[in-house]
């Protein structure tokens, strides 16, 4: 056995020892979608399997989106990050109403 193939062998033996890495959290902001647990879009979700549910097959309305490339969900590092996301993602009339409904609920 080479040296670099015993090095690697030896790295995959060390690696399949070590603990299992903790994921970062990840939240996914959906700006169009189906409801998830009873709740109309738009959200901002902690699990892919949720995410995934809402926006997999869906067609949105892009009329009051202003994103770019129709994209109507997507995640980020952080909630506040996705919430700004979310506001931003429509257009002025729309987020208007949105900021009108949050104020309200």
């Amino acid at each position: 056995m080479s040296a670099g193939r015993a090095r690697v062998t030896e790295f995959l033996l060390w690696e399949s020892q070590q603990p299992p890495r903790s994921k970062k959290p990840k939240f996914y902001a959906v700006a169009q979608g189906r409801p998830v647990r009873e709740r109309q879009p738009p959200f901002v979700l902690t699990s892919w399997e949720e995410c995934s549910e809402s926006v997999t097959g869906f067609k949105p309305t892009l009329a009051h989106l202003s994103t770019t490339k129709g994209v109507f969900f997507k995640s980020f590092n952080d909630p506040y990050s996705a919430a700004e996301w979310l506001v931003n993602a429509f257009t002025a009339d729309r987020r208007a109403q949105l900021l009108q409904y949050i104020a309200s609920n």
